[in-house]
């Protein structure tokens, strides 16, 4: 009966607990709670990055500094916390054998940290640096995972064999006793000795596997056990108590408990002598390994002291309310056992049943108060900067907006830019949606060409802008790159057409990865005008290392809140102008969206009430896109700019939609975002919330 309440309990919590992704992964970023583990990993951390850039190595304190404030950042845990569940599904559903924790990336982590401090240095650590957290030999890690799956179906096939056999042990202990009461004491004394069996287990395993360590770490891989066994303490400690209350009810009723005879027979037992030599040497020699141990593993023996002398006393104590609600001191029975176990009243059982189950109920409630399966999400302070908004849903937050935001200044050999600054520089500066254009070209040695006959938008709107003149002009700037046709294609962020400018996909999706990244808390929307083909261009998205942060979800209403979004670590909503809907989360951009018109060549315009004309979009979409610019192709001016980015301008244009439309609107897309003050337009809007 004792092996099967251990062998039940065991295999239920590991199952419970190590086998499901997020629960797992949760319980080990809860350890970087843990002084110890900060340290431990903090210096992982520096290892690596010295590693990776062995020059470093003179600017160690500096690293370490970092290190430890980064350990200590919900970017981290965030980071920690996807990696590991990562890797345990790949472990235990896809059944690969490896148990290797790499924290991919965390070099953007490490440049964030030394931008300010070491520039040059930050300069020189990878974007790409990964730290292995948990690796082991070939053989020895193999050995532990090999077919992980499978071991996760046995024990759920243990969990319900232990149950039976302890059942049929139980109801056989109970039918085939003396009398029924006897084969109930024996029932409890045995879950209370599988539970006591569990502890002692619990607190060796623990002992065993902390002496495998320095001092140093050993401090760390308590916290990392009792991340994954507390609970099952807990447990352990509540199936003890369920066994000494049924033990102490059918064992207590016939007179009060002498705790003190009790006692002193327990102490006589440990002091008396035995009568014989050999007997007397054997005990001192058990005595001396007893002491020798003792000394040796004090907080475990202060432990366990604890424990049993918590045992007791519950025992004591529900023996005392079991004998109370029996009403009157049973008589004396002398030795039948049947008479002795017969002479409660039914009311009197009854009333010990009640108090029984009380017991009961209480150690299991508290039990489950401390049995957090899953530990809370990764808790950050706001939600896009503001506290306010973490409860609002998502079509109900101002998000700052950048049209063409890849058409930059501050890339190289970017002709007509729109944007003072490139992608990671709006991200930082509040810029939370993105307006980018991706088309196919060709990498050449003196620029890059658009593959105008495969891509999908490019001479439509050059002709729609410039004319077939235009067209002309794009062909004969491609011949003075050097392009002649051929070549391989990819797929580069540009405006209209390539040649006056390029980044490549990777690069400008890259800057979004290492935002989200580093910022933990911040939810960013990507619109994307696509001249490509869907299946290439979310193939590109996932290959930047976006996957992760894709908001998933369904299209609303309801949308989730921002929380919801950072709690699941869904941070980016990606739409397509085209062809979006395959797969989900590459949404249609106007089945959700509304938007204004965008073609102004004034200031002027933007004062209009038709400039809130409806445009593309359904008129019940919840979003609502003010297209904000004055469009002087091909060349756009920072003077106009400068003059509709004014916040009184942009606040009387967004009441004026707002009434107009009957929807405020939530996305606010400009040319050169640095003039004007859009960024606090759109902090006064999230300060109210719409109506």
């Amino acid at each position: 009966m004792a092996a099967a309440v251990l062998v039940g309990a065991l295999s239920a919590y590991i199952d419970e607990t190590l086998f499901d992704s997020r629960t797992f992964s949760n319980r080990a970023v809860s350890v970087l709670d843990n002084d110890a583990v900060q340290a431990e990993l903090a210096n992982a951390i520096t290892d690596a990055a010295i590693d990776e850039v062995p020059n470093a190595v003179a600017a160690r304190p500096l690293l370490q500094s970092v290190s430890e404030g980064l350990v200590r950042s919900t970017a981290l845990q965030s980071l920690l916390r996807q990696g590991i569940e990562d890797v345990h599904a790949t472990v235990v559903v896809g059944n690969q054998d490896t148990l290797t924790v790499t924290l991919e990336n965390i070099g953007t982590l490490i440049r964030s940290g030394l931008q300010t401090a070491a520039p040059k240095l930050a300069d020189q650590v990878s974007r790409k640096l990964n730290v292995n957290l948990l690796a082991g030999d070939d053989g020895a890690t193999l050995g532990l995972v090999v077919d992980a799956a499978q071991l996760h179906r046995d024990l759920r096939a243990i969990r319900w064999v232990a149950l039976a056999v302890g059942l049929l042990a139980a109801f056989g202990s109970v039918g085939l006793a003396a009398t029924r009461l006897t084969g109930l004491r024996r029932l409890g004394r045995a879950i209370a000795g599988g539970g006591v069996l569990g502890l002692l287990a619990w607190f060796a395993g623990r002992s065993m596997l902390v002496g495998h360590f320095d001092d140093t770490t050993a401090a760390a891989v308590v916290a990392v056990y009792d991340a994954f066994a507390a609970d099952l303490m807990t447990w352990l400690l509540v199936v003890t108590g369920a066994g000494l209350v049924l033990t102490a009810g059918v064992s207590s009723t016939r007179e009060p408990l002498d705790v003190a005879a009790l006692s002193s027979r327990a102490w006589r037992r440990l002091v008396t002598a035995p009568s014989s030599t050999a007997a007397r040497a054997a005990r001192a020699v058990l005595l001396v390994a007893a002491g020798l141990w003792i000394l040796a593993n004090r907080d475990l023996v202060l432990d366990l002291t604890a424990l049993a002398v918590g045992g007791f006393v519950v025992y004591v104590g529900a023996a005392e309310l079991m004998r109370l609600a029996a009403g009157a001191v049973r008589v004396d029975a002398g030795t039948d056992p049947a008479r002795s176990d017969a002479d409660l009243s039914g009311g009197a059982l009854a009333r010990i049943g009640l108090v029984g189950i009380a017991l009961l109920g209480t150690f299991v409630a508290l039990g489950v108060g401390a049995n957090d399966e899953e530990t809370p999400p990764i808790e950050v302070d706001t939600c896009n900067g503001s506290i306010e908004l973490c409860d609002r849903s998502l079509e109900q937050v101002a998000f700052a907006g950048t049209h063409n935001s890849m058409s930059a200044a501050t890339y190289d050999n970017w002709f007509f830019a729109q944007q003072e600054k490139g992608i990671t520089q709006q991200l930082d500066d509040g810029i939370r949606a993105l307006l980018i254009d991706p088309h196919y070209a060709v990498q050449t040695s003196m620029g890059v060409a658009t593959d105008l006959e495969k891509d999908t938008g490019s001479r439509a709107k050059i002709e729609a802008g410039l004319g077939p003149d235009g067209v002309a002009a794009a062909e004969a700037l491609r011949k003075q790159i050097g392009y002649e046709g051929g070549g391989k294609t990819e797929i580069f962020l540009c405006h209209a057409f390539c040649e006056v400018g390029a980044i490549t996909f990777q690069q400008g999706l890259g800057e979004i990865r290492d935002f989200l990244l580093a910022n933990p808390g911040e939810v960013v929307i990507v619109s994307i005008e696509d001249a490509t083909q869907p299946a290439d261009t979310t193939a590109e998205i996932e290959k930047a290392g976006l996957g992760g942060f894709l908001y998933r979800g369904p299209n609303g209403p309801p949308w989730p809140t921002l929380r919801e979004l950072i709690d699941s670590n869904q941070r980016l909503v990606v739409m397509a102008e085209r062809d979006g809907g395959d797969p989900e989360w590459y949404r249609r951009q106007f089945a959700v969206t509304q938007e204004t018109p965008f073609s102004f060549s004034r200031p002027e315009q933007l004062e209009r009430p038709s400039s809130c004309d409806p445009n593309r979009g359904l008129a019940n979409a919840q979003f609502f896109l003010l297209n904000h610019w004055v469009d002087t192709s091909p060349a756009p001016r920072p003077t106009n700019a400068k003059i509709v980015n004014k916040r009184q301008f942009l606040l009387d244009r967004i009441e004026m939609c707002e009434q107009i439309r009957g929807l405020r609107p939530n996305i606010i897309a400009v040319d050169f975002y640095r003039e004007g003050d859009v960024l606090g337009v759109v902090d006064e809007l999230n300060r109210t919330p719409p109506g």
